[in-house]
């Protein structure tokens, strides 16, 4: 039973959804014209008349002529356009820049924030490496964490880190998080 009320549910929730979307589609009556043909879109009204003795009201009169009067237009819908996003996301809060970690350390977890959602990569040599084959940093949203192993005591290590945004907007430049680990 409860699972029958909420495919109710969904399908009432989907006509709505359907419902709307007509609404805003033909709330021009122009466009009803090809599902609801009319006789024509200037409605003519006859114009008053005046009674002279000895006719019969019921006959016209040839020297009124008809005025037609145009069907009200309703106003153009203005749709505002989206802004379209061209800048790249802003990269922040880098981690371990610049930190000494005590030597014992084997894997540290690098991770910055972007202002908006995106995907990250990361490389440690970005002279030679596009984006596109830069490995995978993170691509959950606006806060990016990648754990590197295999660290040694002694080592000094760079990672340089570029990050777009899901309108495909990329940094022209790599950020950079550097650390080294004592000996």
């Amino acid at each position: 039973m409860r699972q029958q009320r909420g495919q109710i549910h969904i399908i009432l929730l989907v006509l709505l959804i359907l419902g709307f979307i007509l609404y805003i589609n033909f709330s021009d009556r122009s466009l009803l014209k090809f599902v609801l043909p009319s006789s024509s879109p200037v409605k003519s009204t006859p114009a008053p008349r005046q009674l002279t003795p000895g006719v019969s009201p019921s006959t016209p009169s040839p020297s009124t002529p008809s005025v037609a009067t145009p069907a009200p237009v309703a106003p153009p819908v203005v749709i505002p356009q989206p802004t379209v996003d061209t800048t790249p996301p802003v990269i922040s809060n880098f981690s371990h820049q610049g930190d000494v970690l005590p030597s014992g350390t084997r894997e540290a977890v690098i991770s910055v924030s972007t202002d908006e959602p995106a995907s990250c990569k990361y490389t440690a040599n970005p002279e030679s490496s596009s984006y596109s084959s830069m490995p995978w940093y993170d691509q959950t949203g606006r806060f990016h964490v990648k754990t590197i192993t295999g660290l040694r005591d002694g080592g000094s290590y760079e990672f340089f880190v570029r990050c777009q945004d899901f309108n495909g907007n990329i940094n022209t430049g790599s950020y950079l998080i550097s650390f080294k680990i004592q000996p």
